[in-house]
């Protein structure tokens, strides 16, 4: 009898100790499920490089230089090419996509700043100028955010992108002589802003009548001031 009890209780413990294991192996091998993290993709990205295009008319490298002559005084002026930077800035471009917006940014410098005054740009035209593709193909002069140049002749004032004036006109001129030198097909730009003086609040405006050359840059300007003075192009080196 005593022998038949403990051999019961030895086949017990075995079945226990078996249905033991397989719970153990079945928790091993089906753990629970996970919840995966939600991944948000990345937002796609649009590049906005200056065109070409835009580039042969306003991009100049160190070693350009260019002198003009005022044609009222009249002294003459160099200009040359002090920097030309490359920057990048990201935007959202829509809601559901980014943009990444190159600009170039042209440094000046003028000998005489008595034709030159602090205030004035590119010798007495622009101190500096930026390229960028991005709405538009458009040159500003950076300091006051006036766009002095536009690819798309149709760009006038109307659009509201160009600050209180912007450019009123636009057009190609062909056969344009200057200085017994004819430099073919110039675009003719009309420009003009207004802003108010950090001192006194005085209200300014700048304006210019620009014949812009391609490969060239400026050929004339009447740059209106407090001068106004018509400048123009006498020589000129240019590296792009």
């Amino acid at each position: 009898m005593g022998f038949r009890l403990v051999s019961i209780l030895l086949g017990l413990g075995l079945i226990l100790s078996f249905c033991k294991k397989k719970e153990e192996e079945v928790k091993t091998t089906n753990p629970p499920a996970v919840t995966p993290p939600v991944v948000t993709p990345p937002k796609p990205v649009r590049t906005f490089s200056v065109s070409n295009e835009l580039k042969q008319w306003g991009l100049f490298k160190i070693g350009s230089y260019w002198i003009y002559k005022d044609s009222i005084l009249p002294v003459t002026d160099s200009v040359y090419v002090i920097s030309a930077i490359t920057t990048t800035a990201l935007i959202t471009y829509k809601p559901d996509t980014n943009a990444v917006v190159e600009t170039i940014t042209i440094n000046f410098y003028s000998h005489k700043p008595l034709i030159v005054p602090a205030t004035s740009t590119f010798g007495s035209f622009f101190g500096s100028l930026t390229l960028r593709s991005y709405p538009y193909d458009i040159i500003t002069e950076p300091v006051h955010g006036a766009v002095v140049f536009a690819l798309d002749s149709t760009i006038i004032a109307s659009s509201p992108n160009f600050g209180i004036y912007g450019i009123t006109q636009n057009y190609s001129i062909s056969n344009y002589l200057l200085n017994t030198i004819n430099y073919g097909s110039v675009r003719y730009i009309d420009w003009g802003m207004k802003f108010t003086a950090h001192v006194g609040g005085l209200e300014l405006i700048y304006s210019g009548k620009c014949s812009w050359k391609k490969n060239v840059g400026l050929v004339k300007n009447l740059y209106r001031d407090n001068f106004g003075r018509p400048y123009t192009l006498l020589r000129y080196h240019c590296v792009q």
